[in-house]
């Protein structure tokens, strides 16, 4: 990645707390409500999907917090219910405006994600990487576990 021009961003352990109403209809409506922490940083995320066909374009709604025990705290008072917990290894890099992340979650290998504007800068980043189209994959991490459980 840097031999391509692309500058490490940071590198550690990120903690995500997932959550969704009793009746899961954030589940229910295939949209994401999570807590996460990467090093100093705390922020809070709803993601939609727009689209799985060649990429996974999801509308991403993100705001910082300074608390994250508070952050809980509200959730849980409006009904909301931690779902699950997570924590993986990742390397992220920037390049051309775009995000390139390298995870590593329990149980299953390293796994490249590319954040880019469009699915075109997602095919130049990847072929630069020597990766083939058909290796490209819209997945999420749900979908990469349940891939490598088989």
């Amino acid at each position: 990645l840097t031999k391509l021009g692309a500058k490490k961003i940071s590198d550690g352990l990120v903690n995500s707390w997932h959550y969704d109403f009793p009746d899961e209809k954030i589940k229910n409506n295939s949209d994401h409500l999570r807590i996460r922490q990467e090093g100093g940083h705390s922020f809070i995320t709803f993601k939609s999907p727009i689209s799985r066909d060649q990429a996974k374009i999801m509308e991403e709604l993100e705001t910082d917090i300074q608390d994250i025990k508070t952050m809980k705290t509200i959730f849980e008072k409006i009904g909301l219910e931690m779902k699950g917990e997570f924590q993986k290894q990742r390397v992220s890099y920037e390049l051309n405006d775009s995000k390139i992340e390298l995870d590593k979650n329990p149980n299953i290998p390293w796994y490249l994600e590319i954040e880019a504007k469009g699915i075109q800068h997602i095919h130049s980043i990847s072929e630069a990487l020597g990766i083939q189209r058909s290796q490209l994959k819209p997945w999420s991490t749900k979908q990469v576990y349940q891939h490598y459980k088989k």
